[in-house]
């Protein structure tokens, strides 16, 4: 994890995790949750929409990093990505407001017992994360909210708002190095300068 499809696979984590905590007894198919924009969710019951990358200001890595003996890599970069989750009930109108509010407080509740986003839901290459990935509740008031459905000339509907981080995106910039392979001094040259 953390090349450039680091982001993809972040959303792909939040939607397995979803669909785990949701199919079959909140849900009947998997195909129901999906990454999606606000106003081309299709026929999704839960969309998932990333509104906002920002750089996370907590983890910073300054200088190089060594890659054998030969090479230095420049440092990663850390995400906060910022998503939306919208549930477009197919109830009828009358059920439709409770369906909602009900799926609502269990994708909540699957987001708060997973703090932490499990390695198992993370496509890991291998390589051990540096840091944990994390899930937090955005604090937003309603106009701030509002703001982003108003540019997809939908109407607002009760939306979750949560932040992914830190989310590694690693450097491809690589800077070859030597070692020092031999060092000679002799006494006598010392004796000689001195």
């Amino acid at each position: 994890m953390g090349s450039y499809n680091v982001i993809e696979e972040i959303g792909s984590a939040i939607i397995e995790l979803l669909r785990t905590g949701l199919v079959p007894v909140f849900l009947k198919d998997r195909e129901e949750i999906d990454l999606c924009s606000p106003d081309e969710h299709g026929d999704l019951v839960v969309g998932v929409s990333l509104y906002d990358i920002q750089e996370n200001e907590d983890v910073n890595e300054m200088g190089m990093q060594n890659k054998g003996l030969s090479k230095q890599v420049h440092p990663s970069m850390f995400l906060d990505l910022h998503y939306m989750i919208t549930v477009y009930s197919k109830s009828d109108i009358k059920y439709r407001a409770r369906e909602e509010q009900r799926l609502l407080g269990r994708i909540m509740q699957i987001l708060n017992d997973n703090r932490i986003i499990p390695d198992k839901f993370l496509a890991n290459t291998g390589a051990p994360l540096k840091y944990a990935v994390r899930t937090r509740m955005e604090k937003m008031t309603f106009e701030e909210k509002s703001k982003l459905f108003n540019g997809s000339g939908k109407s607002c509907k009760s939306s979750l708002f949560y932040c992914v981080f830190p989310v590694e995106l690693e450097s491809t910039g690589v800077r070859k190095i030597s070692r020092v392979t031999d060092m000679g001094s002799s006494m006598e040259e010392a004796q000689e300068k001195g």
